[in-house]
């Protein structure tokens, strides 16, 4: 029986081994903590610039007047889509959607960045506005005041956020001071920023008259087009 050579290689591996595996472990333990260590900073930066604009936000209501957009007698027409926008006093979001649909209309769906731009530019980018954006329902699902989905958004960085304990399924824009921007809001967080008005929107409405005899093929058919500001005009 031949014994085996203890060799420096032999014990050198012995060695070597175990704290190539403690080295490796420390490794990746520490490429873990510095991962960790930034997604935490982002993630306090993150609530620090949050609860920065609700601090400021929380100021707004003494600078409400300065910012109050004009309140226009009449409804002003898309140029493009014809629908026709507003402006109404509403402290919240409920009391908006039914005032709005005592005129006729609903809370502003925004569609597009070009409806947006045209909306800051005829109303202003300052006051905070109700708009007709939920997830009441569902949350996370967007939704407009008509149950469409929300194809479009424009949210303010770090919003949504759903932040309070009660939960924020109401949509605002002109955010803090950023121009058409969103932001998610409950009742409570609204009335601290001093959101006191909404954009409302009402939409031509075609209605085809009841024919006084039976048509032919060539025979004209009148149909009813409700204008804005309750103009109707007959088309044959």
């Amino acid at each position: 029986m031949s014994e085996r050579k203890d060799t420096g290689w032999g014990r050198a591996w012995y060695v070597l081994l175990p704290l190539a595996l403690i080295l490796t472990g420390v490794g990746w333990l520490a490429i873990g903590l510095a991962l960790g260590s930034q997604a935490q900073a982002h993630h306090v930066r993150g609530r620090a610039v949050v609860a920065r604009n609700r601090a400021r936000a929380a100021s707004r209501p003494r600078q409400q007047a300065a910012i109050r957009a004009p309140r226009l007698a009449n409804w002003v027409v898309h140029p493009v889509t014809g629908h026709s926008y507003n402006v109404v006093d509403a402290p919240t979001w409920k009391a908006a959607q039914a005032r709005a649909a005592e005129l006729g209309g609903q809370l502003v769906t925004i569609d597009s960045a070009v409806e947006q731009d045209w909306l800051v530019s005829t109303f202003g980018g300052a006051e905070p506005f109700w708009i007709g954006l939920t997830d009441a329902d569902s949350e996370g699902a967007w939704r407009w005041a008509d149950g469409a989905p929300a194809s479009y958004t424009n949210w303010a960085p770090y919003e949504p956020n759903n932040m309070y304990r009660a939960g924020e399924h109401l949509g605002v824009m002109n955010w803090w001071g950023l121009p058409g921007k969103w932001n998610d809001m409950n009742p409570a967080s609204a009335r601290k920023a001093g959101v006191i008005a909404a954009i409302t929107e009402r939409r031509p409405e075609v209605q085809r008259a009841a024919p006084v005899r039976n048509a032919g093929a060539s025979d004209p058919v009148e149909i009813t087009i409700q204008l804005p500001d309750d103009h109707a005009a007959r088309v044959r």
